[in-house]
């Protein structure tokens, strides 16, 4: 989540591991014939700050990192910003979702910053269209 190298090298390096390490792949791989109608999109994320209320980031234009604390410390889970609008999502069930099923945290952690801390960020969107 935090730069480390040039962009263009993160994007090659990311890809090649989302295709060999995403669990989403492993059960279907994408085939030769499957590639022309794949769209790529890549989200570079702009620096993440902490929220004190959770429910003051902006749906629709804020992505998500929730990171668990005290016996939750070392978990933690990402949601982009188009997620929340894709799925339909509310505030209170962006947040709870990202808790529950990214981060392997109790839905309403986000509630509770002993339990969580969330973070909110931007991004830009770049896709093939």
């Amino acid at each position: 989540l935090e730069a480390r190298e040039p962009l263009w090298l993160a994007v090659k390096r990311l890809a090649a591991e989302t295709v060999m390490r995403d669990p989403r792949f492993r059960e279907h791989p994408v085939t030769l014939n499957e590639l022309p109608e794949l769209e790529i999109d890549i989200s570079v994320l702009h620096p993440r700050r902490e929220l004190t209320d959770p429910l003051s980031l902006e749906l629709g234009g804020d992505g998500i990192v929730v990171e668990g604390q005290g016996s939750y410390k070392g978990r933690h889970g990402v949601y982009l910003p188009q997620v929340a609008t894709e799925h339909g999502m509310g505030k209170e069930e962006f947040l709870s979702s990202c808790c529950e099923h990214k981060a392997g945290l109790p839905a309403e952690a986000w509630r509770d910053p002993n339990q969580c801390k969330v973070y909110a960020f931007r991004a830009e969107v770049f896709c093939e269209e």
